[in-house]
């Protein structure tokens, strides 16, 4: 390792120092690394922690979303469900609604066309009496009306 030890000065070139000094300065680096081994491991270790507790939130983030995404997915399946039944009761009720407007309109109708065959048949039956008094009147005449038809007629 090369350190500098100032201007000019090269590694091989630096001065002695005291034999006391020269004591002191390997435990000082010693000191040094040993504060800087234990910063570092708590700097890793609030690292980690720091970490844990981001995975820890993200998720219980994430499963809070995934719980909300399920929920709502849920409400609306559920509201598609009751809004598809209501408009199928509804065109339910409605397509019974028209079968008995058309039911009663049958009805209606068929009583008309009974009503209109009955009275045919009546005004059939009564021209069929009328045409039969007039064949029976022409067939037999009432007799003064008969003489007059064989009398001739006189000029005077």
């Amino acid at each position: 390792m090369h350190h500098d030890t100032g201007p000019g000065v090269t590694p091989d070139e630096e001065p002695q120092e005291t034999n006391g000094a020269a004591s002191d300065a390997p435990r000082a680096a010693a000191q040094l690394l040993a504060m800087a081994a234990r910063d570092a491991e708590q700097w890793v270790s609030e690292a980690k922690g720091e970490a844990a507790t981001l995975v820890e939130q993200a998720t219980a983030e994430a499963a809070r979303l995934v719980q909300a995404g399920r929920d709502e997915a849920e409400r609306l399946t559920t509201t598609a469900q009751d809004e598809a039944e209501a408009v199928t009761t509804n065109a339910h009720d409605e397509a019974a609604r028209v079968r008995a407007e058309l039911e009663a309109a049958k009805h209606h109708h068929e009583a008309e066309v009974a009503e209109l065959q009955r009275l045919a048949s009546e005004y059939r039956e009564r021209l069929r009496r009328h045409l039969t008094d007039l064949l029976q009147q022409l067939d037999h005449p009432p007799p003064a009306a008969a003489d007059e038809a064989t009398e001739p007629d006189v000029v005077e």
